[in-house]
Parts: C-alpha cells; structure tokens; sequence
C-alpha cells in the first residue's frame, strides 16, 4: 500500500524559507573562500609578498589585490570609494588561479577608501584603508 503524504502550503513555505536561508548562508561562504581581496602598501613580487594593510601612509602606493583561487583568467570588476565619495570602477582579469593580481591604486587624497570586487555583478569582497599623511 502506497500512502500519500499531503503537504499544504504551511509546510511548503516552511521548506523553501529553509531552503533560501541555507543558500544565504552558503553562496557568500564559498565565494570568501574562492576569492581574496586585498589592500596592500606595495606591490608584490614572487620573492616578497606585500602584507595586507588597513592604512597606507604618504609616499606609499596602494595595491589592490585580487585572487581567485579556483579559475583563471576571471572578469571583475573593481570600484574604489575615495574619500570625498565619488565611486570609480574599472573592469580587469585576473592571471591564472591562486595568482595574485595587483592593481595600483592612485590615493591622492588622505582619508578612508574603500575597494570593492565584484565578479558577474556580484560583490566577492571588500577592503576599507586609510590613506594618512606621512608622520602620523
């Protein structure tokens, strides 16, 4: 004997409800740890990894640092926030998987910036600096 289950729309909306939330949850996990990005006060090379940093200080040329660790040669699109407010962005690729790509970052003014990445529109990370002047 087969016996029917009768599901009404309570159960239903629990279920997707729960379902929604756990993808939520999931999507921006992976993406943190398929994708890097970070700021960085000079540029790297393959003997010298420059450390990530949250102030960068006069004289200092600001990277933006952007890996994807899974593919290659991934379209991104990064937008930088200067201080007085105005956004500019600027699409780039990145090199092969796990490789660090590095873009300089014309900090003109001291104050807070911020970089964000984003990947098929979708913001993947984001970085906050502040760019001071050089005996702070």
């Amino acid at each position: 004997m087969v016996r029917r289950l009768a599901i009404g729309p309570r159960q239903i909306g629990f279920w997707m409800l729960l379902l929604t939330s756990l993808l939520a949850i999931c999507l921006p996990a992976q993406a943190a740890r398929r994708f890097s990005g970070y700021v960085a006060c000079s540029v790297s090379d393959s003997s010298f990894r420059s450390p990530p940093r949250h102030t960068c200080y006069g004289g200092d040329v600001p990277y933006a640092v952007f890996t994807d660790r899974r593919r290659s040669f991934t379209r991104y699109r990064k937008c930088i926030t200067v201080p007085g407010g105005q956004t500019y962005c600027a699409r780039h690729r990145t090199g092969r998987a796990g490789l660090r790509h590095q873009r300089p970052i014309s900090a003109g003014a001291v104050g807070q910036y911020t970089v964000r990445w984003y990947v098929a529109g979708r913001l993947v990370r984001d970085w906050s600096f502040r760019y001071a002047p050089e005996n702070d």
